[in-house]
């Protein structure tokens, strides 16, 4: 198998590119220019980037060319594209390219460029023009470039198309959750008066929501120990941990666990997996407790003894709902205080919430079930494209 060094073409090529690329140093394909300390700028409309972000400027002495930006100082591996017109502080060099070269395409090459390996300072990560100049890559034609740099840079306006989604979505469960649901003084301290029905309902709902502790709609559970020699097991009945509500597929409810036990383990062990279900599942101990994380479980399940889970009463409460309703409550602010924040089942029992009647419940637990797959769907999406942009990456270059 070729090293790099003596590669003349990727692995991926569009359609009708055979010529060998040619390998150059930087120095010839692209200008580097400094930034400014921005103490010497005027305050002004024109941006002025830096590794941490930009301000704005009147000084003259600004780029008129799109160019990429890099860190001098401090981040050095993230390559940035800046839109003309604008200036950089001096902690952020900026590069334009030479003549037969297009910039789109050199953007992508810089970040399929290992910077942390021409890093010259054993303190603050740091760059100079020199070491740039003198990295030696390999480029096609410019005809070649301009492909392959149109086609990533749509692919990343796709992605940040979907950021931009992300974030709407997010934006209008929150703005959901804080009107969906009545506002509740043991929830929010800073309340001075319990709200009895929420800001936003559905049409034809009136009736005032009635306030219930969690021990009157469930019942709440505490996790046991498992033993190491117990785990890594992949058949049977799932045993939860905290590390699971991280898993690939249980951003919402628990599908899949790391660990599971057999019906003979069970037996041995003497334990009781939680068939009282749909339940909420959540971390009981620690740290874990403060990322107020909570998961829906459908399904019978054992837990280890740093979680906890609320069993439902799906006479009294909606599964949707009531998932949703979990995550109106912030559970770290009903902690125990000690060497180790922690619940006990009590602790969780007695928190007092706001019910409706049923059939709302149905209508806001299937609205923000909706939503949340929506979210998940798109995010698939983005970590779709952004690993096959990775494999462009690593296929489309040298």
């Amino acid at each position: 198998m070729k090293n790099k060094e003596e590669q003349t073409a990727p692995k991926l090529r569009f359609k009708g590119y055979t010529d060998a690329w040619q390998q150059s140093k930087l120095a010839d394909r692209l200008k580097i220019h400094s930034g400014k300390d921005y103490k010497e700028l005027n305050i002004g409309k024109i941006p002025v980037y830096g590794t941490g972000g930009y301000m704005l400027s009147v000084d003259k002495s600004l780029s008129k060319k799109d160019a990429i930006g890099i860190g001098r100082k401090g981040t050095i591996n993230k390559p940035q594209l800046l839109h003309a017109p604008f200036w950089t502080v001096d902690t952020l060099f900026y590069l334009t390219p030479k003549a037969n070269n297009n910039l789109n395409f050199l953007f992508y090459l810089f970040q399929n460029i290992n910077w942390n390996k021409y890093d010259e300072s054993t303190g603050l990560p740091s760059l100079s023009k020199k070491t740039i100049n003198n990295i030696k890559e390999n480029t096609p034609s410019k005809s070649e470039q301009k492909k392959i740099g149109r086609f990533l840079l749509k692919l990343d306006n796709i992605v940040t198309l979907l950021q931009r989604k992300v974030k709407k979505y997010n934006t209008l469960k929150t703005a959901l959750l804080q009107n969906l649901f009545p506002k509740n003084k043991e929830i929010v301290p800073s309340l001075k008066n319990k709200e009895i029905v929420p800001s936003l309902r559905f049409k034809n709902f009136t009736d005032t929501w009635q306030q219930r502790k969690l021990k009157d709609v469930g019942k709440a559970f505490s996790g046991i120990g498992f033993p190491e020699k117990e785990q890594s097991g992949k058949n049977g009945i799932p045993f939860f941990k905290v590390s699971d509500m991280s898993l690939q597929g249980n951003e919402i409810e628990m599908k899949v666990a790391q660990n599971y036990v057999t019906t003979e383990q069970i037996i041995s062990n003497n334990w009781h997996p939680l068939n009282e279900v749909p339940a909420i599942f959540f971390a009981k101990v620690g740290a874990a407790i403060f990322l107020n994380r909570k998961r829906l479980c459908r399904k019978p399940f054992l837990f280890d003894n740093n979680t906890m889970a609320f069993s439902l009463d799906i006479n009294k409460l909606n599964i949707d709902f009531t998932k949703k309703l979990f995550e109106t409550i912030y559970l770290p602010s009903f902690a125990q205080v000690g060497a180790l924040p922690s619940y006990n089942n009590q602790d969780i029992e007695n928190i007092k919430v706001q019910i409706p009647f049923i059939n709302e419940q149905k209508k806001i637990g299937m609205l923000l079930s909706e939503l949340d797959k929506t979210l998940i769907l798109l995010q698939k999406q983005k970590k779709a494209l952004t690993n096959l942009k990775k494999f462009l990456l690593q296929n489309m270059f040298i």
